[in-house]
């Protein structure tokens, strides 16, 4: 679970290692030359669990002030390193409340770790007035400043890529208009379709994030909130007439797969399909022999109710909004840890109505559901569902003896 929390909550902190500090107080006092330039950096996507999205920086280079600084929303600490520290870091972590913050580093140290890691870290310069480059620079030492440099952290809101935009946005004016204009209207893509094709090749991964997100990973995104990704943020600036003045790979190297995932015979659907097949088979020939098998339901009913506990756990005790209002619960209900300890009890006959009605409604709701469910749910949703009614109909023979 951790590593999937390090996937969801840090899409774009690479540099991890800072290397090299800049002192805010000496900044202050520094105007900017006509020289200077502004540069957004874009870093390509790792394999690594932390870097799947890419990063984004804000590079500030003035050769008369001798100036080459990297202005950097990803840094985060894991903390001290005895086990008390990295309980505390885990436990804030899955809370949604550790703080990242804005870190300043040299350039050439913010690059090292892409030559290291073989990611290419593309430059657009920007076309921007000399105010305009003075107000970013100003804004940016403001923020950096002890008391501002902090964020709470949010996977689609708040990361080192909105917040980029947002200080381009506000400092250098409503580069992608005003807030009736087409880059603010919702498209067909959900937060959810943004992030799946950077998860190809990791189809368990796509898996454990998407059953952990709710109703708001589902909502249309408008592009101007696609932003969050690195990528969609560079080709956003690029798309702005005459925003751009100059563009270069300043690394170079081979791109890591963005796009639609091959089928697997290994894939979570392709797995849980061979899974409903065979409990299928099993119940089928209970059913005719009239017997039941409840070691099935046991193991279900545990590893669902644990689900369905997560999820509900995440909405309620925790600040990650995307994990909020979870319909997966409907398939993983909480409450299958306790019914687990009446399976052949027919007094919970209601409860196991109630839950495949639950099952139903996620398989009958399936492409008007408010929530996006990942396909692998569908064969776990359908085995919940069969043995849901088969429960019924071992409670229902049961009374009929009785």
């Amino acid at each position: 679970m951790y590593s999937i929390f390090n996937t969801w909550m840090k899409p774009a902190a690479l540099c991890i290692l800072w290397l090299g500090f800049f002192s805010p107080i000496q900044a202050q006092k520094i105007v900017l030359s006509q020289d200077a330039e502004v540069s957004l950096l874009t870093c390509s996507k790792g394999d690594d669990l932390y870097n799947t999205f890419g990063h984004s920086g804000i590079r500030i280079k003035d050769p008369a002030n001798q100036l080459d600084i990297v202005f950097n929303y990803g840094m985060f600490s894991f903390g001290g390193s005895s086990w008390q520290d990295q309980a505390a870091f885990g436990f804030e972590f899955a809370r949604g409340k550790l703080n990242y913050w804005l870190g300043v580093q040299e350039f050439p140290n913010f690059m090292y770790s892409y030559q290291k890691q073989e990611r290419w870290v593309y430059e657009q310069v920007l076309n921007i007035s000399q105010q305009e480059k003075q107000d970013l620079f100003n804004a940016l030492l403001i923020n950096y400043e002890p008391e501002n440099r902090a964020y709470q952290y949010d996977f689609f809101f708040d990361n080192c890529s909105s917040r980029v935009r947002d200080m381009l946005v506000n400092s250098i004016g409503p580069m992608f208009g005003d807030a009736n204009s087409p880059i603010h209207e919702k498209t067909d893509k959900s937060f959810i379709d943004l992030i799946d094709p950077y998860i190809v090749g990791k189809p368990w991964l796509d898996l454990g994030m998407d059953i952990l997100l709710g109703v708001h990973s589902s909502r249309k995104a408008s592009h101007y909130e696609f932003m969050f990704l690195p990528y969609h943020l560079m080709n956003q600036i690029d798309a702005v007439e005459g925003l751009v003045a100059s563009e270069q790979m300043i690394i170079t190297a081979p791109d890591r797969p963005i796009g639609e995932a091959n089928f697997s015979f290994l894939s979570p659907f392709s797995v849980f399909t061979y899974l409903l097949i065979f409990i299928g088979a099993i119940t089928y020939r209970n059913w005719k022999q009239g017997k039941h098998f409840f070691v099935i339901d046991r193991i279900l009913f545990v590893i669902t109710g644990l689900l369905g506990t997560l999820f509900l756990a995440m909405w309620l005790f925790t600040d990650h909004l995307a994990a909020h209002i979870n319909l997966n619960m409907f398939w993983a209900f909480p409450l299958n840890l306790v019914a687990v300890f009446f399976l052949k009890n027919p007094k919970w006959e209601v409860y196991f109505r109630i839950a495949a009605g639950f099952c139903g409604f996620v398989l009958l709701g399936w492409f008007i559901s408010p929530q996006q469910y990942h396909i692998a749910i569908l064969p776990l949703t359908a085995i919940m569902l069969i043995r849901h009614i088969k429960c019924l109909s071992y409670h229902h023979k049961l009374t009929k003896l009785n």
